[in-house]
């Protein structure tokens, strides 16, 4: 399985350039999995960044709508939502949502998940963005705690990818509480792989970087991680015009073996 996590920066910049880059980058790495933060779709569905990338690239699709609100895209206002969206070759089996606790200031915060089968095992891979504001790591951390409960009671495998924007680097304290944990034991997959870690996955093209894009790995009752093969930043590079698909970069693993392409992959899968 080749997963990819992107943090799409709503309809900021040139959304229309940017979405093309962003599809064509994907193309060229062909995923199996793609969880997206900050998913666009407007009102009038006019324009859906999920969708679109989801038509273009053949996979099904679910999308967990939030943050309604009029935004600014490209000179016009549209009233539109930016929520999480995950792409996946082949069948989604299963989804859901989890409501996660947020500041008045940035409501509205959730996980998404979605349970697939890789050769006759079932994996869920849970997409999730947390809150954006400073000197928060508080809750962000009782937003992680929040969600490894709800795997707890939702009829979670032994074996779940917890992929997203954590607006959080490694070493800040709302991280550093995983370590803690006794009711799952969770690496990073970047690290697992044996690459160096990037030093950077946000903001692109500008100073004071930090790595808040990753990818987890959780386990339990002695489950084994597969052999994590490859972990690589993507879609970090500007276009010919120099813009940038994201403000974010990209952060890819694959592990394990690829998804076949299956008969309903193209067929949308929403309202989770």
């Amino acid at each position: 399985m080749r997963l990819v996590t992107l943090n799409t920066w709503k309809g900021d910049g040139a959304y229309r350039r940017r979405l093309r880059l962003i599809a064509a980058g994907l193309a060229r790495i062909a995923p199996d999995v793609v969880c997206l933060q900050e998913s666009l779709c407007t009102a009038d569905g006019r324009l859906n960044t999920a969708g679109s990338l989801a038509r273009r690239l053949g996979f099904a699709w679910a999308w967990a709508p939030a943050r309604y609100k009029r935004r600014c895209i490209e000179g016009r206002s549209w009233p539109c939502h930016s929520g999480l969206a995950m792409l996946a070759r082949g069948i989604i089996a299963r989804q859901g949502r989890i409501a996660l606790p947020s500041h008045p200031r940035d409501p509205e915060r959730l996980a998404q998940w979605i349970d697939i089968t890789v050769q006759g095992c079932r994996w869920r891979l849970v997409n999730l963005h947390l809150t954006h504001l400073r000197e928060a790591d508080a809750i962000r951390a009782e937003q992680l705690d929040t969600l490894l409960a709800h795997l707890h009671r939702n009829g979670s495998p032994d074996l779940v990818w917890l992929c997203g924007d954590f607006n959080a680097a490694p070493e800040d304290a709302a991280m550093r509480v995983l370590e803690h944990r006794t009711d799952w034991r969770i690496a990073d997959a970047y690290t697992a792989a044996g690459g160096r870690p990037p030093g950077n996955t946000h903001p692109l093209g500008g100073s004071g970087g930090r790595r808040i894009d990753r990818v987890l790995v959780l386990t339990r009752n002695g489950a084994r991680v597969p052999p994590i093969r490859q972990a690589s930043v993507v879609l970090d590079t500007p276009g010919a015009d120099g813009v940038y698909p994201s403000d974010h970069a990209g952060v890819m693993i694959e592990t394990g073996p690829r998804i076949g392409i299956l008969s309903n992959s193209n067929r949308p899968l929403t309202g989770v």
